[in-house]
């Protein structure tokens, strides 16, 4: 039963990839670039991951229903962001479109996510922007009837790269580079400041030759495809920087919005409360915002049946389809206050899942019960603790105006509690910004420490 627990943990330890083909493809490609090759991860299966929609119903105001229906209708070369709290489902949400019949038959989908090969402390749209064109290179040659690259190798913008290459990367053999310079940059991204400063600078100063290749690629795939091009690029929200962030979302916006093909961009929920971004806001009306699941009506109100038989079902395809009852032990009042410490949030339920699964393994238990799920709660509040006592005038603030930040609320701050959780956002019932329910009863437990009732 140890080795079962602990399966269990792994699996909902798993986070959304790519699917197994557009791996094993980039993996081909990665070889060509040097890079190494990134393993599959063992037991990841898409079915485990649920659109909600397939449960409560494809309502048009659903932010999955309505991208989708953008990328089938709109005209060519639109750029999507999609955006949530961290656990919301932006990962799978993106990546489901590489499987999507409608989207498929429209598109020629490429994308990546920006850990695999860019450096989330140090980065920037024009690096982005290699790994687009890296991919774009690869796929024509990879077209199966026959794509020409043509002259694109000739051309000045190419021969001047190639020369920087050399520069950064001295043992780089440049005759075997020829047009995908790119990819010989995206992969040395990740370790090398001076290749991401030495790229940057190169496609600051020549950005519209760049951006005329980029255009030509994107022409040569879709002529010999038949079919447009979609970049799908995932964990922009990763980017570990105040100022990459800003530098990305605010004075390099023009640079994602530039390229002539649909793409979607995931970027993170603090985004939407720092008033440095505005102009993401203000011109952008392709934008996407994932909440969690509805668990209630208002803070204190019942726990809803919708928002449980989501959270439930998707249990149950991480399960394969298996009873819960058959690795949980908890009576039905028991399990709804499992929930009601998700918050409504995927990635939340998922760690709960994996302590208490950890706490049964460790006991030799067939199921993860009571106090299996009381300790990994106990696990969370030690987790949270700490941030609590940090931020906790703030935190209460925000507690006593339940719906709405106070008014002198430092945006700043607040960016940084949803990046940190504390705060979770319901999208689907504007201005409700509520306290994390484990910081809710931390908050709850040290006032009445302070104030204890006559």
């Amino acid at each position: 039963m140890t080795s079962s627990m602990n399966q269990l943990k792994a699996r909902f330890g798993q986070q959304p990839l790519i699917p197994g083909n557009a791996l094993a493809q980039q993996n081909t490609w990665r070889l060509r670039w040097g890079m190494p090759q990134k393993p599959l991860q063992p037991g990841e299966d898409w079915d485990y991951y649920l659109d909600p929609t397939e449960i409560r119903g494809r309502s048009r105001k659903d932010p999955r229903v309505m991208l989708r229906y953008a990328l089938e209708t709109d005209r060519p070369g639109q750029k999507y962001f999609l955006t949530g709290a961290k656990g919301s489902g932006k990962s799978t949400t993106a990546n489901a479109l590489w499987k999507d019949p409608a989207i498929t038959a429209r598109y020629t989908l490429l994308g990546f996510t920006i850990q695999d090969y860019l450096n989330l402390a140090d980065t920037d749209a024009y690096q982005i922007l290699a790994v687009m064109m890296a991919q774009l290179v690869e796929a024509i040659r990879d077209a199966e009837r026959g794509a020409n690259i043509g002259d694109l190798g000739d051309k000045a913008a190419i021969k001047a790269l190639k020369t920087v290459l050399g520069e950064v990367r001295p043992g780089v053999d440049l005759a075997q580079v020829n047009v995908n310079v790119f990819g010989f940059f995206t992969a040395i991204f990740r370790e090398s400041a001076s290749a991401r400063q030495a790229f940057s600078r190169f496609a600051d100063g020549r950005s519209e030759e760049v951006m005329q290749l980029f255009g030509e690629l994107v022409g040569i795939l879709e002529e010999n495809r038949g079919k447009r091009v979609l970049f799908i690029v995932d964990d922009l929200d990763k980017l570990l920087s105040d100022d990459v962030r800003r530098a990305v979302f605010q004075l390099q916006l023009p640079t994602l919005l530039a390229p002539p093909c649909a793409a979607v961009y995931s970027y993170p929920l603090e985004v939407d409360h720092d008033p440095f971004f505005e102009s993401l806001k203000r011109k952008q009306p392709n934008r996407y915002v994932l909440g969690n699941v509805k668990l209630r009506d208002k803070p204190d109100g019942p726990l809803l049946d919708d928002g449980r038989r989501v959270m439930t079902e998707f249990v149950r395809r991480r399960l394969d389809g298996h009873d819960l009852a058959a690795v949980i032990d908890l009576q039905p009042a028991e399990w709804d206050r499992v929930l009601h410490y998700t918050a409504g949030n995927f990635r939340e339920l998922c760690r709960l899942l994996c302590l208490a699964f950890q706490f049964a393994a460790m006991d030799e238990m067939p199921r993860a019960d009571r106090g299996c799920f009381e300790d990994a709660l106990e696990q969370m509040r030690q987790d949270y603790n700490p941030f609590v006592q940090r931020h906790r005038r703030f935190l209460e603030q925000m507690q006593y105006h339940r719906g709405q930040p106070p008014e002198d609320a430092d945006d700043k701050l607040l960016s940084t509690l949803l990046a940190a959780f504390a705060i979770v956002e319901y999208p689907n019932e504007p201005g409700w910004l509520g306290i994390h329910p484990v910081v809710d009863d931390l908050l709850a437990e040290r006032k009445s420490r302070l104030d204890p009732a006559p």
